[in-house]
């Protein structure tokens, strides 16, 4: 059995549990660390140039551009 916001004594978790998942591992202190501390950069749309290595940079037009939101 799993229990969640209980231990093994009578007592239980005297608090609020806002986000629960459960993985087959044992997670990294680093990964505890950025599910705790997501990276917020509020980014809401970005533009992405496609072009190949071999052409230089023939200018800010050339390529293809990609609009990803």
């Amino acid at each position: 059995p799993v229990f969640v916001g209980r231990g093994a004594d009578p007592g239980h978790f005297d608090g609020r549990i806002d986000d629960l998942f459960v993985v087959g591992r044992a997670l990294t202190a680093d990964e505890i660390y950025h599910i705790a501390n997501p990276l917020d950069t509020n980014v809401t749309e970005v533009l992405l140039r496609l072009r190949h290595q071999d052409d230089g940079d023939p200018g800010p037009d050339a390529g293809v551009w990609i609009d990803v939101t």
